[in-house]
C-alpha cells in the first residue's frame, strides 16, 4: 500500500485563490486609475473654465434721457473664452455688423465698436464692444437704442468655448447665465 503524499488538491485550491485575488486586485487598480484620471481631467477643465457676462450701462441726463451706453463682455472665469460667434438682432432681423444695426434702428454712428467674433478673451478681461456718448445735447438715437435694448427688441447672443472645446451660449434673454452648448456653429443667415 502506498502512503499518501501531500494534499495536492489543497495546493491547487490555494493557487486558484491567489490567481483570483490577483485578478480582482488588478481590476480594482484599473477602476481606481480610471476614476482618478477622470477626476484629474475634471479638475483641469474646471481650472480653465471661462464664464462670460454681458452687461449694459446707461448714463442718464437730469431730465431722464439716456445720453450714454456702454455694452461690455467680461470673462469672469478662470480660463480663456474663445468667442466663436456673436449674433445681434433688431426685431429678430440679424445684423453681422454692430454699426449696421445702430444705423438701422436708431440712426446712430458709433464712435467706438469692437468685434467680438473670433476673439479670445483672457480671464479677468472686460471688452467694451460698444460705447455711445451724446455730445453737448441729448441724442435721441442713443436714447432710442438704450430703450430698444431694455425692451428686448435688440438682442445679442454669444457662443463661446473653452480651450477643451466645451461650449456655452450667452444671450441678453438668458437671465445672465451661460447655457451649455454642444458646439458653436455660425448662425445661418436669415433670408431677407
Amino acid at each position: 500500500m502506498r502512503q499518501a503524499g501531500p494534499n495536492r488538491g489543497g495546493w491547487y485550491g490555494l493557487q486558484e485563490l491567489i490567481a483570483v485575488s490577483a485578478f480582482l486586485v488588478s481590476v480594482a487598480s484599473i477602476v481606481i486609475a480610471y476614476q482618478e484620471n477622470r477626476a484629474s481631467k475634471q479638475l483641469v477643465q474646471a481650472s480653465s473654465l471661462p464664464y462670460l457676462s454681458l452687461t449694459s450701462t446707461f448714463d442718464r441726463s437730469a431730465d431722464g434721457k439716456i445720453v450714454g451706453v456702454i455694452r461690455t463682455l467680461e470673462n469672469d472665469g478662470v480660463g480663456p473664452a474663445d468667442v466663436r460667434f456673436v449674433d445681434m438682432r433688431f426685431r429678430n432681423r440679424p445684423y453681422a455688423d454692430l454699426s449696421d444695426l445702430l444705423r438701422a434702428c436708431c440712426d446712430v454712428e458709433p464712435k467706438t465698436t469692437a468685434s467680438l467674433t473670433a476673439r479670445m478673451i483672457r480671464p479677468g478681461i472686460a471688452v467694451d464692444f460698444l460705447v455711445l456718448k451724446a455730445r453737448a445735447t441729448a441724442d435721441p438715437g442713443i436714447d432710442r437704442y438704450a430703450r430698444l435694448v431694455q425692451a428686448g427688441e435688440i438682442t445679442t447672443n454669444i457662443c463661446y468655448c473653452s480651450v477643451f472645446s466645451e461650449c456655452w451660449t450667452l444671450g441678453t434673454n438668458s437671465n445672465g447665465r451661460p447655457a451649455p452648448a454642444k458646439e458653436c456653429p455660425a448662425p445661418a443667415p436669415d433670408a431677407p
